[in-house]
């Protein structure tokens, strides 16, 4: 039990430390997608129960909301979250961002 109550020892090695910080920074970009994601997703899903109600759940609309909407969440999760995750930070814009956090 003592051991899951100690700090993680920080990384002692430059390419540690590089990596420690890459990882953080990824962990920030997912979690202002996920932020932007549910912001937007949360828009959408709003928007498509204004448009069902506009067209008074008229079969078609409801067969298009439902198509549409998923598209919608999958663009977004796209967009917000695979994007940014497959972007490569190189070694400059890493030493930028551990000095300004």
């Amino acid at each position: 039990m003592r051991s899951l109550l100690r700090r993680s020892e920080p990384p002692t090695d430059l390419l540690g430390v590089i990596q420690q910080v890459r990882r953080r920074w990824k962990y920030k970009l997912l979690l202002r997608g996920a932020v932007g994601l549910l912001a937007l997703g949360f828009g959408a899903f709003v928007l498509s129960a204004w448009g069902l109600e506009a067209w008074r759940f008229s079969a078609g609309s409801i067969v298009a909301f439902r198509i549409i909407l998923p598209l919608v969440i999958l663009a977004l999760v796209g967009w917000f979250i695979v994007r940014p995750l497959l972007r490569r930070a190189n070694d400059d814009q890493v030493a930028l961002y551990l000095e300004e956090h």
